[in-house]
Parts: C-alpha cells; sequence; structure tokens
C-alpha cells in the first residue's frame, strides 16, 4: 500500500514545506520508506533539507520532462537525493517553474506528475509533496497525483481564502473525474497565536470553515523551526525532544492509524512521540 499526500494551499508562508519535512522524517523514523517531492519553484523544501543543486543535476523538472517524453520513468533512482535511513527527495529549483508552461502542450498534462512517480509506488510506502502556492498545472499535477491531501492553514484572511479555494478544487478535481479517489485527509493551524482576541477569532473562522474536514492539529509560533531550516535539518532533527517535534510526531501516528499502517518493528525509533501541540516559525514556508 503506497500513500500519496499533497501539502497544498494556494497560500505560500503556511508551512508546507516544514510539514512535508518534518511529517517525512518522523514516518521514516517509523520504519517507513519516505519520498519527499519537492514541487515548488521556490524550492523551500530543497533549502530546508540542506540540499544544493549543483549545474546538470537532475530535479524534479528532468523527471517531468522524461515523463512527457516516454510517458513513464522505469527508474526514479537517478532523479532522488538520499537524506536519511529511509528518507529521499526528489529536489526542485527554479527551473520547474518553466515546467508550468510547458506542461500546457503535454498531452494528459493533468497526470504528467502521476507518470513520474508511477514507479514509486513499488519502492516508497510513502511520498508528500510539497506544492507550489498557486492553483496552476503544477498543484493540479499534484493533487491529480495524490491519494491524500493536507492543508496547512494560518490564521489569517488570506489563507483562510485560500482553504477555500483549495477544497473547491478537491471538489472540482474529484467531479471531473481526474482524480475521484482524492481525500481531504485534513487542515493543520499553523502560526497561531491565542494572545490576542484577533488571533483567537481568527482560529476559529478556520475552524467554522472546515465543515467535515477534520482538523488534524494547531501549530504555534516558534523560533526553532527557522533555526533548523537555516542549518538544513527538520525541527524533528534539530530538537528532537521539543515540543514541535513531539506533536508532528503525534501527527505522523495519528496518520499511520488512520492509514491502517503500524511502525515497522526492530527500527530503532528515537522521534518522541508525546502528544502536544506544533510550534512553527512565523513566515515559515
Amino acid at each position: 500500500m503506497s500513500i500519496t499526500i499533497a501539502v497544498a494551499n494556494q497560500k505560500g508562508g503556511t508551512g508546507k514545506s516544514t510539514t512535508a519535512h518534518a511529517l517525512g522524517t518522523v514516518l521514516a523514523d517509523r520504519g517507513r520508506h519516505v519520498l519527499l517531492v519537492d514541487f515548488d519553484p521556490q524550492s523551500s523544501l530543497t533549502d530546508n533539507t540542506g540540499t544544493e543543486i549543483a549545474e546538470g543535476s537532475l530535479t524534479v523538472y528532468d523527471a517531468l520532462a522524461q515523463a512527457r517524453a516516454l510517458g513513464e520513468i522505469a527508474d526514479l533512482a537517478p532523479y532522488v537525493r538520499a537524506l536519511d535511513e529511509r528518507l529521499d527527495l526528489l529536489p526542485a529549483d527554479i527551473g520547474l517553474g518553466q515546467a508550468e508552461m510547458e506542461l500546457q502542450s503535454a498531452v494528459r498534462r493533468e497526470y504528467v506528475l502521476q507518470q513520474a512517480l508511477d514507479s514509486a509506488a513499488g519502492i516508497y510506502d510513502v511520498v508528500l509533496i510539497d506544492c507550489a502556492p498557486s492553483l496552476g498545472l503544477l498543484t493540479i499535477n499534484a493533487l491529480t497525483a495524490a491519494t491524500d491531501v493536507i492543508i496547512p492553514v494560518s490564521p489569517e484572511y488570506p489563507a483562510v481564502r485560500g482553504l477555500r479555494l483549495i477544497l473547491d478544487s478537491l471538489q472540482t478535481i474529484r467531479r471531473t473525474r481526474l482524480n475521484p479517489r482524492l481525500a481531504a485527509r485534513g487542515v493543520i493551524l499553523t502560526m497561531v497565536d491565542g494572545r490576542t482576541t484577533h488571533g483567537r477569532t481568527m482560529v476559529q473562522t478556520v475552524k467554522d470553515g472546515l465543515g467535515t474536514v477534520p482538523l488534524l492539529g494547531e501549530v504555534k509560533r516558534a523560533v526553532a523551526v527557522s533555526e533548523a531550516a537555516e542549518r538544513g535539518l527538520s525541527i524533528v532533527r534539530y530538537a528532537p525532544q521539543s515540543e514541535t517535534a513531539q506533536a508532528y510526531a503525534r501527527i505522523a501516528d495519528d496518520l499511520l492509524a488512520d492509514w491502517g499502517l503500524n511502525a515497522v518493528a526492530g527500527v530503532v525509533d528515537s522521534t518522541p512521540c508525546d502528544h502536544v501541540r506544533v510550534e512553527v516559525a512565523d513566515g515559515t514556508h
């Protein structure tokens, strides 16, 4: 069983890259083979993992080009970078922005990423796609390839509007049969500041707009996540005993339970798993 999660929101700066990196690290620590896919031309996830893209290095852009040319990729290995024992990255750079234009003329243009990732199903238990902050063809490709969507939302009006737009997009993708299996796994509230009336009001506004979409957790502001990203580390590696790392562990464990998957026996797991809130730095992608 392979799970593909799109981490998406039309609004930038809501913690998408932080969430993908942290959850991927915890799931790998639980014994699952995980692929992180940076599908944002801003390449925040690639930067946050400390991955450098040298001239001529293969990226997700090259994987898309190969999938467009051949309809599939037999071996994804040349495109990925190993981050940890069970955690790999399909990196991006600014060149990915060109793919948006090139996809316009592609046959079955909404399915190119899915074709590029088809071979990953036999290798990885979980694929996490960090989406661009838009609802263009790149994000549509990610949503078409995904089985689940996680939506990080910061409690501010532009992000709340982004939540409504992404939920509308999920309905459209299911209704038009691009991906009828697509499920909204849940929302993670990020950059929560409960010290002000406005902050509390906006949190409630987001919750009121969720409908039947689950709230996976609330994410507070914190400096440690930005510090971790500057060092090319997940918060789970930078501060493994922090409340942030423990909370991501809880969310990952809840996801594993929802999917009917368990941590793999015999795997040494140093990730804490206390049930606490996540703390995410203000403005972290």
